[in-house]
């Protein structure tokens, strides 16, 4: 029942993030989050100096490539565990041992809401941090 279940369970948690991800930007006011971070911002950076404003971009486009391995990584650990549970839910069987269903669980879970969890925190960032200061104004 568990092998059945799970594609479901699991296909039910990223709808959950995806709206709890699209619920945060909608109520910060940004429209879309590619609005918020996207090609236009890295743009728009402005500080008055030349190599201030390269470190910056650099900054960022060092962040973005991160978040961007992160996230791949993310999608291939779903898709191993997506695939590793009729193998999990065999051996739970022949041992009894539930301490494998919670790890199971608890990485998917993990896994899934690491976007949502991004999310918030860039959000709060953006909120704590001045309008446009990479415009110079």
């Amino acid at each position: 029942m568990l092998i059945t279940l799970a594609p479901l369970f699991i296909r039910f948690l990223l709808f959950m993030n995806n709206s709890l991800v699209h619920l945060l930007v909608t109520a910060a006011n940004s429209g879309t989050l590619d609005a918020t971070l996207g090609n236009s911002m890295l743009t728009s950076i402005k500080t008055g100096n030349a190599i201030t404003t390269a470190l910056v971009i650099a900054m960022f486009i060092y962040l973005f490539v991160k978040l961007n391995i992160k996230f791949i990584v993310r999608q291939f650990t779903i898709i191993i565990f997506s695939v590793f549970t009729p193998i999990a839910c065999g051996l739970w069987i022949i041992n009894k041992n539930v301490t494998a269903a919670s790890i199971w669980a608890g990485q998917i879970i993990m896994n899934i809401f690491m976007q949502f969890v991004y999310c918030f925190l860039f959000l709060i960032y953006l909120a704590f941090l001045p309008s446009r200061w990479w415009l110079g104004c």
